[in-house]
């Protein structure tokens, strides 16, 4: 049971200092009842990381960038397990003080304690090659999500909090740099969507609309220009025998921003004839039935359920917004989802029926 959630409007964002709304469903003003117990915030951190310089999983000399490289795969998953730790207990964190109503104070007070120590530091703001842009959007969307759900907490200190949002529009604007600079496909599939959600969402955190306008926009530009009106993205088709689970990953995002912009007042679901709702059908159908992408890609696709769960994020926040029979059953199967690069634990943070 959820202690003294507060839900405002029909957004569910509680205003204040902060001008743009959270895509989140619950969301919650300071408690001011909640007490800070002494904890160790040190028990689970994990010290900041400047570079990023990180191998391809896939194989160089598949055109497809579908056959895995089992050893880079492995010095990938090494060198990448600090960060992933770091981001899927601050977004826990984050998750815990919602959860509590405001009344875990520690965990709020715990998940500032982990962003200042990082921003203190230039985080993610050193060397960074390709693979490492991409994961510096990746690990930003983790960030700032945790920092959105926190911020409001009691008793937090303003000075850390201002270096906290000015290191969060920091990387940001690298994130935007590193679009810039990209060069071939990744400058318009899923990579654009990951860039422009973690943009978006920093924008959303830290109050900056030009920031949140850069990730509209590029949602805006893929809604127009890259979904076709089959509901294809064919950046993601050329994926080969991987093109419906590029097609998951690539709508991750999309519907993130989607549901951002919604609560900000723009529709995005029925932009462009609702190309939007015509990719998530055809993405969803091909969950359950992926002889589509087979015949159209030319390859038989990966078995989809060997995807980690938090790549379906998406379909709890599509579905809180178009609830419909198909998916909310797919849904009650596999709840919770949970995906750090979203918001966390997706089925508290949408999920009405809670």
């Amino acid at each position: 049971m959820v202690a003294a959630l507060l839900i405002a409007g029909n957004d569910g964002f509680q205003r204040g200092e902060y001008s743009l709304s959270s895509p989140f469903f619950r969301d919650l003003n300071p408690n001011p009842s909640a007490v800070y117990y002494q904890n160790d915030c040190d028990a689970m951190y994990i010290e900041p990381q400047q570079d990023l310089i990180l191998d391809s999983i896939y194989k160089k000399t598949d055109p497809h960038r579908a056959e895995i490289n089992k050893k880079a795969q492995k010095r990938y998953l090494k060198k990448i397990k600090d960060l992933r730790k770091f981001e899927n207990n601050l977004i826990a964190m984050a998750n815990d003080y919602l959860v509590s109503g405001g009344d875990d104070y520690n965990a709020a007070y715990c998940t500032m304690d982990w962003l200042y120590r990082w921003a203190q530091d230039d985080a993610l703001l050193g060397k960074a090659n390709q693979q490492g842009m991409y994961m510096r959007r990746w690990s930003l969307a983790t960030i700032a999500s945790a920092y959105l759900q926190v911020r409001n907490a009691k008793n937090l200190v303003p000075a850390e909090k201002k270096k906290v949002e000015f290191w969060l529009r920091r990387i940001a604007l690298e994130v935007e740099n590193d679009y810039m600079n990209a060069v071939g496909v990744s400058k318009n599939n899923n990579h654009l969507n990951w860039g422009a959600w973690a943009v978006t969402i920093t924008g959303v955190a830290v109050a900056d609309r030009d920031l949140y306008q850069w990730g509209i926009d590029k949602a805006k530009y893929v809604i127009k220009n890259e979904i076709q009106k089959d509901g294809s993205l064919p950046l993601e088709m050329a994926r080969g025998k991987r093109a419906l689970q590029y097609h998951i990953f690539a709508l991750e995002p999309l519907i993130m921003i989607a549901e951002t912009a919604f609560r900000n007042g723009e529709n995005f679901y029925d932009l462009h004839d609702g190309a939007l709702h015509k990719l998530v059908k055809r993405t969803f159908e091909g969950i359950d039935d992926p002889s589509w992408f087979k015949e159209k890609s030319g390859y038989t696709q990966d078995f989809v359920a060997d995807m980690e769960k938090e790549h379906f994020s998406w379909v709890e926040v599509y579905n809180s917004r178009f609830p419909n029979r198909p998916m909310g059953t797919w849904l009650e199967m596999r709840r919770p989802i949970i995906s750090r690069r979203t918001g966390g634990n997706m089925t508290f943070l949408f999920y009405h029926g809670i």
